[in-house]
């Protein structure tokens, strides 16, 4: 999480408060998403067919 913030800090220009926080956020929602897509998108083996090779 600091990660993203330092990194938003860095690559937005001005000196607004409000840009890297959005950038935060929206890079943190990116991450959560990714997260979430990658638990539920990977193939499931079944202990059983481990076994028969």
């Amino acid at each position: 999480m600091l990660g993203i913030v330092i990194f938003a800090v860095v690559i937005t220009p001005g000196g607004d408060p409000y840009s890297p926080t959005v950038m935060s956020a929206v890079m943190y929602l990116l991450f959560e998403v990714t997260i979430f897509l990658l638990r539920n998108s990977s193939p499931k083996t079944d202990a059983s067919s481990m076994n028969d090779a």
